[in-house]
């Protein structure tokens, strides 16, 4: 034990380092990134620097433990460089921090409640309030080189802004119910200023005249590759094929079900939606509970999780038509709890199929499951960060199979052959945005043709496709390569749901070595990777 340990000593300085450049610490103090040329250098030099180190180590031996740390840490660098090129030309995400940090204001969320005291956050908010001007006024200056679909982003985000800085004005008495008259009177000001700064740059933002694709214009392949760990040749190569595969199946098991219904027919009149938000929800938590039960028949939960269900934040109901999982700590600090929201306004359109699904997707065993069991191991910090989208969404898209017959309703597994046609399409509409150039409206069509979805929903559907290019991709994209991997490895399902599940954030390219890695080195690296003196 203490051999690995020892011989890993200068991958543990290094895995710490990244994570806390990540996560903005410079100099021991945390601070909001302003998107400017200093600190793109600043980035791009640290990043440089770590990679020579990384680089060393990995030829210090020719361990293979050591050589899947380093090319996973090389492949973080790689994403930390190409997400600063694709925020140059969507600019609207460094917004993001900011809009939620208002929205938290008045929506404390249960992290912040219980990690930080009320004197803590109130000090943290100053903070990032008093930079928010200066984040806002660098996002304006990138404008003037992206393309008008990344300015209306910024436009929608300056607008959601304001309207979160009016909100939150009301509720500084209750969420800061020590602070002095001083403190408060101050943060309406600052609040004031943001709201007014904000309609001042989005009404100049609109005005900006068109922008021309330039040399370090980050292209929608370099995206898929170096952000999602998703190769475009490979999409272009089959995603027609996988849409009529998975449409005709939907049609083959509905018309064993019922020849003379239609498949959407079937699914809203045998797993109808419920006639309220509150159903909706009694539902899901039932569905939630018996989902936890049923999952550990494949996969182990940390003593200690929970998942709850909640109505979609007022931020993101445009984003989430059906719903989504948010974790409520941090990763990092092994925090187990975490819930499920489902968007109460579309309560009428999410069906019983959707509200299955969802339990699983997003609770067991998907989402909040990866995400605990990443939060409790003792592994390097950066596979609890990493580039791993195809694996977090394809492990949740295998449950959803793999458990299809936990409710004991005929019609479900119906129903999960449609969401594969969902994901499947989503690849489709992204292309359809993104690669061919065909606009919104386009990948609507394509979600109302294949899907049958309303109107509204489609939209829902293509304005998170529209401020995350390419992430949509991932889910069927990841699917398949996990279904492969398994016919590939031989493993029963109980061991390899076991295996992906405790992997953390990894790339799907690294997997097979892992899977390869023996069990003792295995089970070294991603349960015992830290000693006790270093936790």
């Amino acid at each position: 034990m203490s051999g690995f340990h020892d011989d890993l000593r200068g991958f543990r300085k290094i895995d710490k380092e990244i994570i806390e450049f990540s996560r903005g610490n410079r100099g021991g103090r945390r601070r909001m990134a302003i998107p400017n040329e200093e600190e793109f250098a600043e980035r791009e030099a640290k990043l440089s620097e770590l990679e020579q180190r990384i680089d060393k180590e990995k030829t210090s031996s020719n361990s293979e433990v050591k050589g899947i740390l380093a090319d996973h840490m090389l492949q973080i660098i790689d994403g930390m460089k190409a997400q600063v090129k694709e925020s140059k030309s969507q600019p609207h995400r460094y917004l993001h921090g900011l809009l939620y940090g208002i929205e938290s204001i008045s929506q404390p969320r249960d992290r912040e409640r219980n990690e930080d005291n009320e004197e803590s956050r109130l000090e943290r908010t100053k903070e990032m309030l008093s930079k928010g001007g200066d984040l806002i006024k660098a996002v304006e200056n990138l404008c003037s080189n992206v393309p008008a679909s990344s300015r209306r982003m910024v436009i929608d985000s300056l607008e959601r802004i304001q309207g979160q800085a009016d909100t939150a004005k009301d509720k500084l008495k209750d969420v800061f119910s020590k602070a002095s008259d001083s403190d408060l009177n101050n943060l309406v000001a600052s609040l004031n200023d943001i709201a007014k700064l904000a309609a001042d740059i989005k009404d100049q933002v609109k005005t900006l005249p068109e922008a021309k694709a330039t040399e370090e214009s980050f292209t929608y392949g370099e995206n898929l590759k170096r952000i999602y760990d998703v190769d475009l040749d490979e999409l272009l190569s089959w995603y027609e094929d996988e849409v009529e595969k998975c449409n005709k199946k939907v049609f083959d098991m509905a018309k064993e079900l019922d020849p003379n219904r239609h498949p959407f027919e079937i699914l809203d009149q045998d797993l109808p939606a419920c006639d309220s938000a509150e159903s909706m929800f009694a539902l899901l938590r039932d569905c939630v509970a018996l989902a936890r039960e049923k999952c550990q028949q494949w996969v182990t939960l940390p003593e200690g999780e929970e998942c709850g269900v909640k109505p979609v934040p007022e931020s993101i109901k445009d984003f989430y038509p059906w719903g989504g999982y948010g974790y409520e700590g941090n990763v990092l600090n092994g925090d187990l709890k975490g819930h499920v929201f489902l968007n109460q306004y579309n309560y009428a359109t999410i069906t019983r199929g959707w509200i299955y699904m969802n339990a699983i997707h997003e609770c067991y065993a998907g989402h909040h499951v990866h995400t605990v069991k990443t939060a409790a191991q003792n592994m390097p910090l950066t596979f609890k960060i990493g580039r791993a989208v195809p694996l977090s969404e394809g492990v949740c898209m295998r449950s959803e199979t793999l458990m299809q017959d936990i409710y004991g309703d005929k019609t479900y597994p119906l129903f999960t052959a449609y969401r594969r046609l969902h994901t499947a399409v989503r690849i489709m509409a992204d292309l359809a945005i993104f690669q061919f150039n065909q606009g919104e409206e386009a990948a609507v069509e394509l979600y109302m043709k294949y899907l049958g979805l309303a109107r509204h929903v489609a939209q829902g559907q293509v304005n998170s496709q529209m401020r995350t290019p390419g992430y949509f991709t991932t889910y069927y994209y990841g699917l398949q390569k996990l279904e492969s991997m398994q016919k590939e490895c031989g493993w029963n399902d109980k061991d390899y749901t076991e295996l992906i599940f405790s992997s953390g954030r990894f790339s799907l390219d690294l997997l097979p070595r892992l899977i390869k890695l023996n069990p003792e080195e295995r089970h070294l690296l991603f349960h015992n990777f830290y000693p006790e003196d270093e936790r």
